[in-house]
């Protein structure tokens, strides 16, 4: 049962991450759940020291000690035996980047609720900054301390580019005038037109054909004569009466109603 229990809050954690890996704004949208299949991570030297920064998009960072449930982490460099800082947890907040300063466009995410700033008194922030890029996959290009424990992370993609988004309502544009279109094909399928019904109908003709042909042809060598001729000629009398037989005997069963009286 826990394995269960486990797997399917795996699945729904997968498409919660997911769906918070997507943002749609004024018609364009920024796919970033490529970027989010693994962290990336940049060297920065503040001062005499050097610091190693780690972004995962859209999920928790695993496997760095201090970070845990963080989607982006400081640790001190070298990495060995140090514990990192949380920067900020998914998920994150969208902002689409314009303007003359993002020629090209761009999306920031904010990752807020890091560790407690002393300073501030506040938890630490990660700014993501995925400015477009024609051709880089994906590239932190610099990771800056904008303001006390608010971070920058500078990251150059091609997912960083937005694409466009088709409205819902826009109207499905018609087919070229000048378009010629093919007619049906007269025998579609390979159909002979005749359905099944057809075919019995057919069938029911040709055996009382057969019937009768056979059937006079046995009676004038019997010597009969006229009506004599018909084979079955008592059952054919007797037909139309049998029938009105049945009708009646199908009403009273439905009515429940019996010929017979009661003793």
């Amino acid at each position: 049962m826990r394995k269960i229990i486990f797997c399917f809050l795996f699945f729904v954690s997968s498409l919660i991450a997911q769906d918070t890996c997507t943002y749609t704004n004024n018609g364009q949208t920024w796919n970033l759940n490529p970027l989010s299949t693994q962290a990336l991570t940049y060297r920065a030297v503040v001062g005499s020291k050097s610091f190693t920064y780690s972004v995962q998009y859209c999920k928790a960072l695993v496997g760095i000690v201090g970070c845990t449930g963080a989607a982006a982490c400081q640790q001190p460099y070298p990495l060995a035996g140090a514990n990192g800082t949380s920067l900020g947890i998914p998920p994150p907040n969208y902002e689409a980047l314009t303007g003359s300063k993002y020629p090209k466009g761009g999306i920031r995410q904010t990752y807020l609720n890091g560790k407690k700033c002393n300073a501030t008194k506040t938890g630490r922030q990660a700014i993501v900054e995925t400015l477009c890029h024609d051709t880089t996959v994906s590239s932190v290009t610099n990771v800056t301390e904008v303001t006390k424990c608010v971070y920058l992370y500078s990251v150059n993609s091609i997912y960083g580019c937005s694409s466009s988004v088709s409205p819902t309502n826009s109207p499905i544009p018609p087919p070229p005038t000048n378009s010629l279109v093919p007619p049906p094909p007269a025998n579609p399928g390979g159909s002979t037109g005749m359905d099944n019904g057809w075919w019995f109908v057919i069938a029911i003709a040709i055996l009382g054909v057969v019937y009768l042909v056979v059937g006079t042809s046995v009676q004038s060598i019997r010597g009969r004569r006229g009506f004599e001729m018909i084979p079955n000629l008592e059952f054919w009398k007797d037909f139309p009466f049998l029938i009105i037989d049945g009708f009646k005997f199908t009403f009273r069963k439905i009515t429940c109603k019996s010929e017979y009286s009661a003793l």
